[in-house]
């Protein structure tokens, strides 16, 4: 899409270098903690910086997108540009998340200023207008070469102020440039995106600030609270119940090669890994590395362990791990604290396979 996006302003006589910087299921909170994004911001020269959140990020905790954008706003202020939101399209079997994906960008935009690039709306009224362009990749979430032209066209209308009406691009050059790959687009289906795309942004505010209601997620949001509430331990708990237990875990540093628990070993804990990277192994032949918190997640480990279960696979710390700790015994004392909470606690542990 950005490639096509540097085609189209060069066949209108403006010149855009484009780069990106794209890990798959990365979250913005992942971006600001690991890879190349910050980096590449810092590096300076540019004009303006694309914020796209994972796709569900803003429907599941919008109050982490919203910390994140925060965050990255800043590094891409002290390097002298601005930000633009690349709000995106809701899952084709799920249309009605739309207006909440629209909520959740324009919500941040009307806060640090930003610019929204409307391509979730843009593809709302293409759908309307004309249902059998197929926007969507067969998996009914990525986007198909009508749907990444789409989203050119809107970036095109929304940057350059102008409709895409009439541009006649019909290739864009990737991997490293010296490739031209042909869009498979006919005539007829490119002017009607080009003048969904210029409906869309041309009837809208670019900057979001109309009619947002902030709600209770705003700037002071606690980033590492918001991630470990998202943990099923806690799904269905009051925000202040789901407090009370991740306050009685014991946060512990593990130095690497460290043997968390072994398959078999009877359980006697709930591991919540907060940073670094955990090997994971079973006798059955799984066997992965992961970084949860790259990826703007807490990860659980064995939580029916805490009925005394043995544990179904050995963890072992990669790197430095700093790990969550919640021991039976801290259940069993919340048990005779607050009876319904551990019988909610309960449901959720013997509901994890």
């Amino acid at each position: 899409m950005p490639g096509l996006l540097a085609r189209f302003a060069s066949a209108t006589g403006l010149d855009i270098a484009v780069d990106m910087v794209a890990e798959g299921g990365m979250t913005l909170l992942g971006h600001l903690r690991s890879g190349a994004a910050i980096p590449a911001i810092r590096r300076g020269g540019w004009d303006l910086v694309v914020l796209q959140e994972q796709s569900t990020r803003p429907l599941d905790a919008p109050a982490l997108m919203f910390s994140a954008v925060q965050a990255i706003s800043r590094e891409v202020a002290l390097a002298g540009a601005r930000i633009a939101l690349f709000l995106t399209w809701a899952s084709r079997d799920h249309p009605e998340d739309q207006r909440a994906l629209d909520a959740a960008y324009r919500r941040c935009a009307s806060i640090i200023d930003a610019v929204v690039v409307p391509v979730g709306p843009s593809w709302q009224r293409a759908r309307v207008q004309n249902p059998s362009v197929a926007l969507y990749a067969a998996d009914g979430s990525h986007p198909g070469p009508p749907g990444t032209y789409l989203a050119a066209c809107t970036f095109y209308a929304t940057l350059a102020g102008r409709t895409p009406e009439g541009i006649t691009v019909r290739e864009v050059r990737a991997g490293d440039g010296d490739v031209v790959v042909p869009f498979e687009l006919s005539p007829e289906d490119a002017a009607f995106l080009q003048r969904a795309a210029w409906e869309t942004v041309s009837s809208v505010e670019p900057h979001g600030d109309e009619e947002v209601d902030q709600g209770e997620w705003g700037p002071e949001g606690d980033v590492e609270a918001e991630v470990l509430r998202e943990v099923s331990l806690v799904h269905g708990l009051a925000p202040h119940d789901a407090d009370d237990l991740l306050t009685r875990g014991n946060r512990v540093r593990v130095p690497a090669g460290t043997r968390l628990f072994s398959e078999g070993e009877r359980g006697r804990a709930a591991h919540i890994v907060l940073d670094g990277e955990v090997h994971l192994q079973t006798t059955q032949g799984f066997d992965g590395t992961f970084a949860p918190w790259n990826m703007g997640f807490a990860l659980e480990l064995q939580t029916r362990s805490l009925l005394g279960e043995p544990y179904g696979c050995t963890a072992t710390a990669e790197t430095d791990l700093t790990v969550l700790v919640i021991r039976d015994v801290e259940l069993e004392a919340l048990a005779i604290e607050k009876p319904a909470l551990t019988a909610a606690l309960m449901r959720n542990v013997t509901s994890r396979e």
